[in-house]
């Protein structure tokens, strides 16, 4: 099991419209990068909808947090989508996933289905999100966080809405066959 927690801190002690979060002091790790789960009441019950349609805001929060040192949450990632119309009940709109990421200082390029070039991003420890399409991981469409790859092209997968789905590995030919987009993310240089 490569899903663990540890006390890190009080970055869940965040109150957004009288929202008070259940957990304090813990992060979610899956092996060394931090984890968020869409599905956890921590990021729900406050009128975002995360539970059923956050999928792309907590997917963008895992490759922020893990990115840069900032402390972004998925009703941080919301709540800045839904303000600026790119997030709603419905889910979240397809330039959501980049405008998130240049709001948190993040570059974004689009990696389409290219093994290569996906490869060499997670090699480089950069994370990549994934649209996938219906298949194993969605009945529909479902962003993932690609986290790493080992030298048998391997992938570590943040599955956002899933703890059993995010701990195993995933060939990347399969991944890249289960999507319909990546974008890599990059620290500013």
């Amino acid at each position: 099991d490569v899903l663990g927690s540890r006390g890190l801190g009080d970055v869940y002690k965040r109150q957004i419209k009288g929202y008070q979060p259940e957990k304090t002091n813990q992060k979610e790790h899956l092996g060394k990068y931090l984890y968020y789960n869409q599905c956890d009441s921590i990021w729900n019950g406050n009128g975002l909808s995360i539970h059923s349609s956050g999928c792309g805001p907590t997917a963008m929060a895992v490759c922020i947090v893990n990115k840069t040192t900032k402390n972004v949450t998925p009703i941080d990632t919301a709540s800045w989508a839904k303000s600026q119309g790119l997030y709603s009940s419905n889910g979240s709109m397809h330039e959501a996933i980049p405008a998130m990421a240049n709001h948190w200082g993040l570059h974004c390029m689009g990696l389409g289905t290219d093994y290569n070039m996906i490869k060499k991003s997670l090699l480089h420890g950069n994370p990549v999100v994934a649209l996938m399409g219906a298949g194993y991981f969605t009945g529909g469409g479902h962003f993932i966080t690609l986290l790493e790859i080992d030298q048998n092209d391997k992938v570590l997968v943040a599955d956002v809405a899933s703890r059993k789905r995010s701990s195993q590995k995933y060939d990347l030919q399969f991944l890249i066959d289960q999507s319909k987009h990546c974008l890599l993310y990059t620290s500013p240089s």
